[in-house]
């Protein structure tokens, strides 16, 4: 396993199933050189992830994502559930009907504001991820990198020794197998770790207060914009400036 903590499966995944890179890719519709390069930690976004899932499945319906990845702290065995989507949540950019699970756990986990993980600011503190990038990831504005879904994995894992990945990666109905069960949280929320009481007015201003953003994660967002959106933003930027 790499140093990060997770690994692709790509040489175990092509021995399951009896395939050849070539005819993996081929299923998967991307380029051989790009599921070659899977290997170790190789970072990529979710979608990736996702092709080579739904690749594999019509070949094996019983895999999952950890055949795919193996992440250090996962459970043994891996049991696939379903998840009900809240109202107000949005599919992952780019991935109609996939969601980041994270508003459902911190639902679960973390209900009150003052809990560990109860705000998005604190999510994002414990998962090394900025609290805008969070904030937009959580509202379907950009869809996460494997590396961001693995650093959430592993925040929410002590609350849930039974978390898989398809707990954060929720995926469509089509995609899980048919009898798949409903998830239950693990734990109840009186089980769970509660912060010391804390203002509300403090809380709410604390998560709002995202601080500054580095300039790579401003053209990491950047790249997930489209055109349009990246005319929007900087006819933003111009009347802001314009003020300034």
């Amino acid at each position: 396993m790499d140093a990060e903590g997770w690994s692709w499966r790509i040489t175990e995944l092509k021995q399951r199933l009896n395939i050849t890179v070539v005819d993996l890719a081929a299923r998967a519709n991307m380029r051989r050189a790009t599921l070659a390069d899977l290997q170790g930690a190789s970072d990529t976004w979710t979608s990736v992830l996702i092709q080579v899932y739904r690749a594999a499945r019509e070949i094996a319906p019983t895999i999952t994502l950890h055949d795919m990845l193996t992440v250090h702290g996962e459970p043994s065995p891996i049991v696939v559930r379903r998840h009900t989507i809240r109202d107000g949540m949005e599919p992952m950019r780019d991935l109609p009907g996939v969601y980041f699970g994270t508003p459902l756990l911190r639902h679960s986990y973390a209900p009150d504001a003052r809990d560990p993980l109860g705000t998005i600011q604190k999510l994002a503190l414990a998962a090394n991820i900025h609290p805008t990038a969070m904030r937009l990831l959580e509202r379907g504005r950009t869809q996460p990198r494997i590396s961001t879904v693995i650093q959430c994995y592993r925040v929410f894992l002590p609350f849930d020794p039974t978390l898989t990945l398809h707990d954060l990666v929720l995926l469509p109905d089509r995609d899980l197998p048919p009898d798949a069960p409903r998830y239950t949280p693990y734990l109840r929320h009186q089980d769970t770790p509660v912060a010391p009481p804390t203002d509300p007015v403090q809380a709410d201003a604390a998560d709002a207060g995202d601080g500054p953003i580095s300039a790579d994660a401003l053209l990491d967002l950047w790249a997930q914009l489209s055109p349009q959106g990246q005319r929007v933003t900087m006819h933003y930027i111009r009347a802001l400036l314009a003020r300034a």
